[in-house]
């Protein structure tokens, strides 16, 4: 078996959760959650809450309204994460078929860990995972390694026997920077063009497809 760990991004990759996302962050900034506004979400999502917050606010907030806006955020997140977020498919076949293979599960996520741990009991996958690494206990968001580096720790993995699967540029740059080898899945946020750019080890189509690459 070419790999002993899957570390998973979380959003785009194993729920779709863009709607709540797009719908979330309208509501913190007190507009409306327009194709327009959602054209301009999409690319960001992957990265540091704060920092989207930050770019799409005109003019710079301060760092005190910074943190306003992010517990408004969450709360709207949180009230309606259950009607909104929902695994893409296969995902859940692919996860099981995985620890049945033997493989070590992770989760490397922008999003703090206790938020994806309560959704993944919701959907009862949460026994699943070894370790959960989210933005709350790093100093350093994506693309920075620090978030690998932690999760490598945590299960006892290598580099080069982990794989990285994600949906953005920032997964991938990620994995490039801790020396893990990566695979990009085009069904998330960011297109297959965008993702080839930063030079993934493998790039799949759907979620079925990442089963081969353990085999």
């Amino acid at each position: 078996m070419p790999y002993r760990l899957a570390i998973f991004d979380y959003d785009g990759t194993l729920v779709d959760s863009r709607s709540c996302i797009v719908q979330s962050l309208a509501a913190a900034l007190s507009c409306e959650a327009t194709p327009e506004f959602s054209a301009r979400v999409r690319p960001q999502i992957g990265r540091s809450l704060a920092g989207v917050i930050r770019d799409l606010s005109t003019p710079a907030p301060s760092e005190t309204r910074v943190d306003d806006l992010v517990a408004r955020y969450r709360k709207h997140y949180y009230a309606h994460e259950g009607r909104l977020i929902h695994l893409f498919p296969g995902v859940e076949r692919v996860l099981r078929q995985l620890v049945a293979d033997g493989v070590k599960l992770a989760i490397a996520t922008s999003k703090p860990a206790a938020a994806v741990t309560c959704t993944l009991a919701r959907l009862q996958l949460d026994g699943l995972f070894a370790a959960i690494v989210g933005d709350d206990s790093v100093t350093q968001p994506k693309p920075h390694p620090e978030m690998l580096w932690n999760v490598l720790a945590g299960t006892g993995c290598s580099p080069s026997d982990s794989l990285m699967i994600g949906d953005t540029t920032f997964d991938i740059e990620m994995a490039s920077a801790a020396g893990v080898p990566s695979c990009a899945v085009t069904y998330g946020n960011h297109d297959a063009g965008t993702l080839s750019a930063a030079s993934p080890t493998h790039m799949v189509h759907t979620a079925d497809a990442i089963l081969d690459l353990f085999r």
